[in-house]
């Protein structure tokens, strides 16, 4: 599965997953913080990902599309921006062959 870094909400940034979970439990198991982690796991497996950058979609509202016509949805400015810069190159190279 590789190395996930795991962020909270309402955590510190040098808190651990194992800090988070003990301040909540007051004898935290090995099995509590596999259960969690697993559970973590799960839910970003679950999550629809920006196409670019794989980073969670925010709120629909929030989403950034690099064109009108493919329906894809990006979680930034800055990647639907690539997106579309690349998709120009490939135009132009493709204009350029023809």
């Amino acid at each position: 599965m590789g190395n996930k870094e795991y962020v909270l909400w309402g955590t510190k940034p040098d808190e651990t997953l194992e800090d988070f979970i003990c301040a909540f439990t007051t004898n935290p198991t090995y099995e509590d913080i596999a259960d969690l982690k697993k559970w973590a796991d799960d839910t970003w497996d679950k999550l629809d990902k920006c196409p670019q950058c794989g980073e969670p979609l925010p709120d629909e509202r929030e989403r950034w599309s690099a064109d009108d016509w493919s329906g894809k949805e990006y979680c930034s400015e800055d990647c639907a921006r690539r997106v579309a810069e690349h998709n120009e190159q490939v135009e132009a190279k493709y204009a350029s062959e023809v």
